[in-house]
């Protein structure tokens, strides 16, 4: 018997076609069958399951941030935390100053492959 040369062709998952949406679930299916305990299994078909929201800005209103306070289940707190407040200036710029060096590289290289 003769193994094919070539991997299956299967349809771009960025698209919105029917194909698409069929190998999406077929690629679920086999994820879920692959995995071993029940737990696993139903932790996964309870992931494949959920949606998610994208909360754009209102606007400009005076109690706006209460209304994102109350959606995101975020807190404002007034002071820094002590492990940010109690380091130095110094060791805290040279960190950030080579974070942001690695980001600025990374955002060149992938401009120019783009």
């Amino acid at each position: 018997e003769k193994k094919p040369l070539y991997p299956p062709v299967v349809p771009s998952l960025s698209s919105s076609s029917e194909a698409t949406k069929k190998y999406k679930k077929q690629l679920v299916r086999q994820k879920i069958a692959s995995l071993e305990s029940p737990k696993d299994k139903i932790t996964a078909l309870l992931q494949a399951n959920q949606s998610s929201y994208v909360l754009y800005p209102i606007g400009r209103r005076y109690n706006i941030h209460i209304y994102q306070q109350w959606v995101t289940r975020t807190a404002v707190v007034k002071e820094l935390p002590e492990a940010i407040t109690n380091t130095p200036v110094e060791e805290g710029f040279d960190q950030v100053k080579s974070q942001v060096m690695d980001l600025i590289l990374q955002e060149r290289y992938y401009m120019r492959r783009n």
